[in-house]
């Protein structure tokens, strides 16, 4: 079984709330077979999803996924993918998002990932516009045994700490910085409120230097 859902039958999944698959060796896709790559899939209840040591996976669809109500994403054993969210300013070929646009999970507030040997990174280190919009609702994230992982957060984290309360991160051997803020860049990004971050549990990272980065600090911000 290459895919589990054909285009019509996601769509036709207007109830499904949660969603877990796990130890399938040979599922290449989420969603496959005819219309694939032409319509827009929108799974519309759904708050949850889970994908577990998917060995062979390479996408959700080749379709664009919109997941409007999902609150909580659990990421597991996904050695395909290099990042979680595209980057839409880079030419690049080199990168294997989940997602292959923006803007298609704006209520996230629950990221958990672990076990994702070649992940570079979960954002793009330049946010646009409408990823701010959607990173701006997380409230933790958690990373585990991702040895490949370059930057936990973007280079401009700050719409993040509008609601995020919680960071883990462990054995994930490659991170120097935990938080990159560049404040010549805040004007770019609009206001910001106080933030919510009460936790941050680092453990096992070997090549942290500093959980704090900041360029262009002035009077005006400290």
């Amino acid at each position: 079984m290459q895919y589990l859902f054909t285009v019509d039958v996601a769509n036709g999944l207007k109830k499904l709330e949660q969603l877990t698959i796990s130890e399938c060796p040979i599922l290449k896709t989420l969603i496959g077979g005819e219309n694939n790559g032409v319509e827009v899939v929108t799974l519309k209840k759904l708050n949850f999803m889970s994908l577990g040591d998917l060995p062979e996976m390479v996408s959700l669809c080749d379709n664009v996924v919109e997941l409007p109500e999902l609150v909580s994403l659990k990421l597991v054993g996904l050695p395909n993918f290099t990042s979680i969210y595209p980057d839409s300013h880079s030419n690049t070929d080199s990168m294997q998002p989940l997602f292959i646009t923006e803007g298609v999970v704006p209520k996230l507030e629950k990221l958990d990932i672990r076990m994702m040997g070649n992940l570079k990174q979960i954002w793009p280190c330049q946010i646009s516009v409408s990823e701010k919009n959607e990173v701006s609702m997380l409230r933790h994230i958690s990373v585990k045994k991702c040895d490949s992982l370059i930057n936990l957060l973007p280079i401009n984290p700050l719409p993040l700490l509008n609601h995020l309360e919680e960071v883990v991160l462990k054995k994930c051997g490659s991170i120097e910085v935990l938080f990159n803020i560049n404040f010549e860049c805040v004007s770019e990004m609009g206001t910001h409120s106080s933030s919510r971050l009460r936790k941050i549990e680092v453990k096992n990272l070997r090549k942290l230097k500093e959980l704090w980065r900041m360029k262009g600090v002035n009077e005006s911000h400290t």
